[in-house]
């Protein structure tokens, strides 16, 4: 099974970095921007949640910075996708849990070692998402004293509400152009306690060869080494 999808990674078309970005307009929702704040991406459709935490991920190893994701074991990323938005696999640290209620704990331990730049929690299975204070403002606090961006991925409504007034960014996202190699991803700011809320970020990459509904694959991919 490894060995087949290794074989896949090696057919993806790899361009050069600056083929990655077609359009990406807010300098609000940059992963330096996010650094030691609680961000919350939530959606109602989860690819589009999903699409804009990858291009984070991205973002952060380009800049050399150690990445984890937190999500449970049977709700997990796609790799082929995860790849084809540039993310490192191999400097991608997956933690793998049972029960995603057990994520919010998982995250605060490696936001407490200080060996990451970014931590994505995956709660998008979670319903409803119940984070105690406590631990909530735990993780708020670590995340400054860190300089850790903590993006937490929820399924939802924009009217819903976020996680809790801890939340110092809330970003509502939506897939935006058809469902193919055009595609993008809307990100509309619910709640920015260090920004006006209301500014829209769209970022167009084209969709990832799992989620395309023929077996083509032509969009741009630019592969950043992590560092």
């Amino acid at each position: 099974m490894i060995s087949a999808v290794q074989d896949m990674l090696r057919k993806i078309p790899i361009k050069s970095a600056s083929a990655l970005y077609i359009y990406a307009d807010r300098s609000e929702w940059r992963y330096e921007e996010l650094r030691g704040r609680l961000t919350e991406i939530s959606a109602w459709e989860n690819p589009a949640a999903l699409s804009s935490a990858m291009m984070l991920v991205r973002e952060a190893q380009c800049a050399g910075e150690p990445t984890a994701w937190v999500g449970k074991s049977s709700d997990i990323f796609f790799p082929l996708d995860a790849a084809a938005y540039g993310v490192d696999l191999a400097a991608l640290i997956v933690v793998r849990l049972s029960q995603v209620s057990d994520a919010p704990r998982a995250a605060d331990m490696l936001i407490r070692s200080g060996g990451f730049g970014l931590v994505v929690v995956d709660l998008s299975d979670a319903s409803p998402v119940c984070i105690p204070v406590p631990l909530l403002s735990r993780i708020v606090r670590l995340s400054h004293v860190k300089n850790v961006a903590t993006v937490c991925l929820t399924r939802k409504p924009v009217h819903a509400s976020s996680l809790g007034s801890l939340i110092s960014l809330r970003s509502q996202a939506r897939r935006v152009g058809k469902f193919d190699a055009t595609a993008g991803i809307s990100l509309e700011a619910i709640k920015d306690k260090q920004h006006a809320p209301g500014w829209v970020h769209r970022e167009f990459r084209g969709v990832p060869a799992g989620m395309r509904r023929d077996s083509r694959f032509t969009a741009p991919i630019a592969l950043c080494k992590a560092s």
